[in-house]
């Protein structure tokens, strides 16, 4: 991996498409030519728990960007990009750690342009928007790169205002757990985000807990 090497801070990485990639819980991914596939690597002077935070910052900054170029962006907790409840792209961070402290940090990011998506994906050539090509969504990707980790460095409230803003383009707060459809799932709604990156979530039985995104199912409202 690049990472390893001696490389500088700020170094980004940019790929024409990914065919032994890594998507998110550690599952293989692959990208056909068309797409925006971009990694930075980063040596914060952060302790490894602000990670969460750091990918929380670029997907807001991603979406804000996006939505000024005239696409409906919103988030899908925790970094996935989606478009008219389809998803547009995604935000992965990868860290490796001395002690409790970052050596480094690489985020990468992919958005759909004009390469073939699967069932429940969708291109940015698909939806009108002020954008005119590739060049132009890498433009966006690089500036909220800088916008999210100048804002996590900038931080001085433990990141309660980025949270706030994060949680402002969530598609649903709404969460369930245990079998999808199932009679024994339980809905919850998310109340507030934490700056590790775990939901806290109301249950409709009334309990009160927080939970990381691999335990629980984002449920879109009808």
């Amino acid at each position: 991996m690049i990472a390893r090497r001696e490389v500088e801070h700020n170094t980004a990485i940019i790929a024409n498409q990914q065919t032994a990639g890594r998507g998110q819980f550690g599952r293989p991914w692959q990208a056909a030519a068309g797409g925006l596939y971009l990694s930075v690597v980063w040596q914060p002077p952060w302790r490894g728990a602000m990670a969460p935070l750091l990918t929380m910052a670029v997907a807001w900054a991603l979406v804000v960007a996006l939505r000024d170029a005239g696409a409906a962006v919103g988030l899908k907790w925790l970094n996935d990009l989606i478009l008219e409840r389809r998803k547009l792209g995604g935000i992965l961070t990868e860290t490796r750690l001395l002690g409790d402290r970052l050596t480094y940090v690489v985020v990468g990011v992919g958005i759909n342009w004009c390469n073939p998506v699967p069932e429940g994906a969708i291109a940015l050539t698909e939806v009108v928007t002020n954008l005119t090509g590739l060049h132009e969504v890498r433009a966006i990707a690089l500036r909220g790169l800088e916008q999210g980790y100048g804002r996590v460095l900038a931080a001085r409230d433990g990141g309660a205002a980025l949270l706030q803003d994060y949680q402002s383009y969530l598609i649903s707060r709404t969460v369930g757990r245990g079998e999808p459809g199932g009679r024994g799932q339980e809905r919850g709604v998310i109340e507030s985000l934490t700056p590790t990156g775990m939901a806290v979530v109301r249950w409709d039985r009334g309990t009160v807990s927080a939970h990381s995104p691999s335990t629980l199912q984002v449920i879109y409202s009808l």
